[in-house]
Formats: C-alpha cells, structure tokens, sequence
C-alpha cells in the first residue's frame, strides 16, 4: 500500500549533521511516510549511514548514485516518490516532530496544492523565527504569487512545504544551476490553485557559510539573478498589477551580481551592464516603492546613473555597501 507521504533527502557530504536530520523524520507524529535517501556520490560516511538506517527501518529506501548535485538528487527522488504527497528536507537541517502532521492535516483540509509552515532559522545554535503568529491562510494563486515574490513570509525554498503529487507530474528542478528552487517554482506557478499557510515555526533551516545558497561564486550571482528575472517576465505578463513585486524582487540579487563585477570577483562585465539596463527597465516600477528601503532605491539609482563612481566607492568602502 502507497504511503501517504514521501519525503525526499538529498545527502552529500553531511556526515556532522545527517543523523539529527533523518532522527527528526524518523520521529514524527504523522507515521505513514516513505523516506527516500539519495546519496549522491557523498566521499564521507553517509553512504554508509543511509544503508544502516534503511536496515532498521522498512520506511527508508536509499538510491545511490554518482556525485550529481543538488538539483539532479531531487529529481531522482521525484522519479521515486509514490505518496500523495511530496515533502522535501535537506540533510543538514532538521523538522518539528509535527511538522508533517500539521501540513497534511491542512492540505486536505483546504484541499489545497501546496501546505506551507514558517521557519527557524540561523545557526545551529542560534535559531530564530520571524514569523509565529499560528494564524493560518489559504491564498489563491494571485495571493501566492505575490507573497513568494517577496520573499519574506512565503519563501523560495522548498523543504518547507508539502505538494500534492500530481501538482508535480512533469515538473523538474533545472538541473547544472543554482537557486533552482526559484526556478522550479515558476515552473509550478500556472498550475497552483489554493496554497495553505500555517504561520508556525516546524523547519529548522541550518544556515551554513559552505552551504549552495551561501555561494559567492560568479555562477551562483548570476543564477539567483536570472531566476528572478525569468519569474519576473512570468508575472509581468500575466499579473501586471503583481510586478511592482516581481520587481522589486530583482534589486538585492541584482546588486549582488554587479557588486561582484565592481569587486573584480569573476563576473563578467556584459552581466554587469545586463543588470544596470534592467534596473533601468524596472525604475519605474521601484522609483517609489515601499517594498524597498529608501537608501536602497537611492543606491539603485546612484548605480544607473553614476556606474563608474558607484564601482570606485564599492572598491573603497566594502562595508558602507552591503549587498
């Protein structure tokens, strides 16, 4: 008989952290789950770990395979899956005992597409939720559109949330890329319906400075930029009243790309002009925004208009800048 949740782990080089991870799954209230564990290729002990804890439990299935990445791992496991619905958590971090009892209990409830909880987050030992409040919402695709273009309440990422599997039925993460969990939500965008939210903290989110979204990297920049801007054109095109959103969304990941051109980090100077033109493009729509900081929009528009001066004061006062 099909479980009625399946719960995909990515695992590469997390031996510190994979035990209190699949502990935590292990341990929740909600017991009729599969857990899929896709070693990619990890050099360490994890291999290892995933086979010992598949031999004690019947609900564990381990897929071993070549060092893929992250986006290629979620993708195994989505060709493994065969619950009702689909969780994802990344190993370096760890859930509520009751996390996939709350989003199962409001999915079918709402008969929602997706179930969303809020938060911890920071460093192991320092985590913070932002957002508490225990309401719940159910949004309509409009209203989740907006929210996770903000990025603030709803977010990006996707092991805190629960989707039903047909939602899923065609739909990968862009594999050789990062932030693909921005992509792959633009890519669900058209078929979302109803989206639940429970503002309660059930995810602990370990931030790691060697960890993908932490990456400095030219191609990390870039790639954090261009999802943005692929949802952006999405949006703009079919909810013109939600781009001052889409946006606004574009501005700090833009400014991290061209500040990694000002500092002669690796980016190319084409994706630096790129960013000052859509920025251009885009004033309009943030000239006067209160989803942006003032000194943020008065630094967008020092940057369009003064691009020389804005590089020569980065390189000079690193820290007046951030990005």
């Amino acid at each position: 008989m099909a479980p009625l949740v399946s719960i995909i782990v990515p695992v590469y080089r997390v031996e510190a952290y994979l035990a209190k991870c699949i502990d935590s799954i292990r341990a929740q209230t909600l017991r009729d789950f599969e857990l899929i564990l896709i070693d990619d290729g990890s050099p360490d002990n994890c291999g290892a770990m995933c086979d010992r804890y598949a031999a004690e439990d019947a609900r564990i299935r381990v897929v071993h395979q070549s060092n893929q990445g992250l986006a290629a791992v979620r993708n195994a496991g989505l060709r493994e899956v065969t619950g009702r619905f689909v969780g994802f958590v990344d190993s370096d971090d760890w859930i509520e005992p009751d996390m996939y009892e709350v989003l199962v209990r409001q999915i079918e409830r709402d008969a929602s597409d997706i179930a969303i909880c809020s938060i911890w987050n920071g460093p192991e030992d320092r985590q913070s939720a932002a957002h508490r409040s225990g309401s719940i919402q159910v949004l309509e695709r409009d209203q989740f559109v907006r929210m996770i273009s903000e990025d603030v309440v709803i977010t990006n990422h996707v092991p805190n949330k629960l989707f039903r599997r047909e939602l899923l039925t065609g739909s990968y993460f862009e594999e050789g890329r990062y932030f693909e969990d921005i992509f792959f939500f633009t890519t669900l965008l058209p078929r979302v319906s109803k989206v639940s939210y429970v503002d309660a903290p059930k995810y602990h989110y370990v931030q790691r400075h060697d960890g993908i979204s932490g990456s400095n990297k030219p191609a990390s920049r870039w790639d954090r930029y261009d999802a943005c801007k692929e949802r952006r054109a999405w949006i703009a095109s079919r909810y013109p009243e939600l781009d001052e959103y889409a946006a606004a969304a574009l501005i700090r990941p833009g400014f991290s790309l061209y500040d990694g051109f000002a500092l002669d980090l690796g980016v190319p100077a084409a994706q630096a002009e790129q960013v000052v033109a859509d920025f251009k493009d885009v004033w309009p729509k943030i000239r006067s925004t209160a989803l942006l900081p003032v000194t943020l929009r008065m630094k967008a528009r020092f940057m369009m208009k003064q691009p020389v001066a804005y590089r020569m004061i980065r390189r000079l006062f690193d820290f007046c800048w951030p990005a």
